[in-house]
């Protein structure tokens, strides 16, 4: 029913700009004039009555370019895409996975991550028995001998025990997961050089059996920032893992500084990933005031290349009147991170990059915190919780790790309250258009504003919504600018080339074709080609034609843009360049602008050609992991339509007006190849 597919978009506007989003496919984007109002009603009514109802404030041919473009959107399940029962069925009812985290809490009770005023009446229970020396001991305290004979052990590191057994743990419930992370999180002033000391022979154990399970297990330590050295409005805690073994973290603080301040933390990570890219260390932040400005980028300022903005804790407890400040505040932060990655100070900033990567490649949540199945907590009693931020409540209480012979005891009626946690189980989040950005929450926040785990507060829900809607505000601004989401993951990942476009097209043996980058040598002749030439090579861009400089030319060789790659198109054994290839992110997910240009127009007939761009194109849609190509093609370029006709692409449409040049408007052709539809045989 048309009816329900216009009901199932939000349209928004923010500062004067107008956005539309689709939940199903998180696919958005900005609208003009025309299409903002052809979205208004847009496909309840016909194609008909919309020329009636806009024909006096648009030109036809304005409106008819619009409807054609969200025709195409919807064809390509952009937009209201048809989802059956079936489906629907797949999406809401797979289990989890299974369990990926568990981060070992050895804090005190008192001081553990995320206590706050709690809704249960129980109080809370310290750490017994062995486990109580993981914080020393006191002049109160009973000798060890006294402790009961419940709690005694042989072993003489309980930590060992803790960490073998919480492992063990992670691997039994990882069901079909298989990429595990394994935490120890520390409070400030702890020894982590003592205590990672103390578990690593047991980690290696659990690091080689996870291999043999064919498991990636990440093991890492966090710990707790100095009070006294808090830059900005938040409580900090430094992280630092690596899927390359213990041994790895062990090299790594032994050569950490001994003053854990937010600039020498931050060296200390730079110092070290620089020579093992296996090695990844981040900041976590916790707002500690609802107006937090400038935190994000506060932060940036002292070296981190990854920045965790964790405000779950802040946001549970802020009444609806402080709700409004932490909004835009967190919108604030948004737009710094978008306008430094414009910059080209590429790092990564959770979760904004994470919205960012999700609404760029299509993708919805459908349960967004993991807490209580894909993520538990354990404390040093041994006591199993759904994440470190309910420690204390004991309401919250899945279980503990045992000892002894009772191992692993298990609350299955508890468990099943956060394995039934999603936007299929919520009766708001059904309704909500941010559904597949938000996933139903963060069920600490619900449990300390309402109670119940699985009841969103609707105070929360808007403050919620309202920084989604930024954010998507914020990702078109980049999206405009070409920002490769997923390659910006990549790029801070385990990889020493922190350029996110730096790529090499590998051509197979016997190839008529190789592409290289561009070399500041290649300026001049570069600048030449521009300055005459027709082909749409160099006229889509927003404000037409693409007038270059040799000194222009320079600086891209030098400082190329993160997320441009241009390439020299070259023959085998000859390096003087024949062509040029740019590639470019577009605005659809997971979609490449493909800019082609070749000096000599004969050439785009020649079958070796053809076969080395085919190879070449067909490269890119491998290693980029994208779902289709799409090359502009200017009113002179008949011999690039013909050649790519030839190797598979098909004619999709035509940019209307896309092009100014010799004093005209011009209409610019795409032609688009999707994955798969390669022309086999000779072209």
């Amino acid at each position: 029913m048309t009816g329900e597919r216009t009901r199932r978009l939000h349209r928004f506007e923010i500062d004067g700009r107008h956005f539309v989003i689709d939940p199903e496919t998180c696919f958005c984007l900005e609208c003009d004039e025309v299409s903002w109002a052809v979205f208004e009603r847009y496909p309840d009514e016909s194609f008909e009555e919309t020329m009636h109802r806009l024909g006096d404030r648009f030109p036809r041919r304005d409106i008819e370019e619009v409807i054609s473009e969200i025709e195409w959107l919807r064809a390509g399940g952009s937009l209201w895409p048809k989802t059956t029962l079936e489906a629907l069925a797949r999406r809401y009812e797979s289990p989890p996975p299974g369990l990926s985290e568990v981060t070992i809490v050895l804090h005190p009770r008192e001081n553990a991550p995320g206590l706050g005023p709690c809704h249960d009446d129980a109080p809370p229970v310290a750490a017994r028995g062995r486990f109580r020396s993981l914080f020393g001991r006191t002049a109160s305290d009973p000798p060890r001998s006294s402790a009961p004979a419940e709690t005694m052990d042989a072993d003489p590191e309980p930590l060992q025990d803790l960490v073998l057994l919480s492992g063990q743990l992670l691997l039994g419930r990882s069901g079909v997961a298989r990429s595990l992370r394994l935490m120890l999180s520390l409070p400030a002033g702890a020894d982590a050089r003592e205590r990672w000391r103390e578990s690593k022979d047991v980690l290696n154990q659990l690091w080689k059996t996870a291999q043999l399970s064919e498991k990636t297990l990440t093991v890492g330590l966090v710990q707790h920032g100095d009070p006294a050295s808090n830059p900005g409005n938040a409580a900090w805690q430094w992280s630092v893992e690596t899927d390359a073994g213990p041994d790895t973290i062990t090299m790594a603080l032994d050569e950490r500084p001994g003053r854990l301040s937010p600039e020498r933390v931050a060296a200390w990570f730079e110092s070290r990933e620089s020579e093992n890219d296996a090695i990844r260390g981040s900041v976590i932040l916790q707002p500690v005031d609802p107006a937090f400005d400038g935190l994000v980028r506060h932060w940036r300022k002292t070296g981190f290349r990854r920045v965790i903005l964790r405000d779950g804790s802040l946001t549970a407890s802020l009444s609806p009147g402080t709700l409004q400040p932490y909004v835009q505040s967190a919108r604030r932060n948004a737009e710094d991170y978008a306008a430094d990655l414009l910059k080209g100070d590429l790092y990564l900033c959770e979760p904004f990059a994470t919205w960012f990567r999700h609404i760029y490649n299509g993708e919805p949540v459908w349960r967004g915190d993991p807490a209580g199945t894909e993520r538990l907590a354990v404390d040093a009693g041994g006591t199993i919780y759904p994440d470190e931020w309910f420690l204390g409540r004991d309401a919250c209480r899945l279980g503990h790790i045992g000892f002894g012979r009772q191992r692993f005891q298990w609350d299955t009626q508890a468990a099943c309250v956060f394995a039934d946690l999603g936007v299929a189980t919520t009766p708001a989040c059904l309704t909500c258009w941010a559904r597949g950005l938000c996933g139903g929450g963060v069920a600490f926040a619900h449990y300390q504003r309402t109670g119940s785990v699985n009841l969103p507060d609707n105070a929360w829900c808007d403050a919620r919504r309202h920084v989604i809607e930024h954010v998507i505000a914020a990702f078109n601004t980049l999206s405009a600018a070409g920002i490769p989401f997923n390659d910006l993951h990549r790029a801070l990942g385990r990889r020493k080339d922190h350029t996110p476009w730096r790529m090499m097209i590998r051509a197979a043996r016997g190839a008529l074709l190789v592409a290289r980058p561009i070399r500041e040598a290649d300026a001049p002749m570069l600048t030449r080609w521009e300055r005459w030439n027709p082909a749409a090579c160099f006229t889509l861009m927003d404000s037409g034609v693409l007038l270059a400089t040799c000194h222009d030319r320079e600086n891209d060789a030098l400082h190329p843009r993160p997320w441009l790659m241009e390439l020299a198109l070259i023959r085998p054994g000859n390096d003087r360049p024949i062509g040029l290839l740019r590639l470019m992110p577009h605005r659809l997910p997971a979609t490449l602008w493909a800019l082609l240009y070749l000096r000599n127009p004969a050439d785009y007939a020649h079958s070796g050609t053809r076969r080395g761009l085919r190879d070449l194109l067909d490269a890119t849609l491998r290693d980029r992991a994208v779902r289709g190509i799409l090359v502009p093609v200017g009113p002179w370029d008949e011999g690039l339509a013909a050649c790519l006709e030839a190797i598979g692409f098909t004619r999709l449409g035509a940019l209307r007006e896309a092009l100014f040049l010799h004093g005209g408007y011009h209409d610019v052709a795409v032609f688009a190849l999707n994955s798969g539809r390669m022309a086999p045989g000779q072209p």
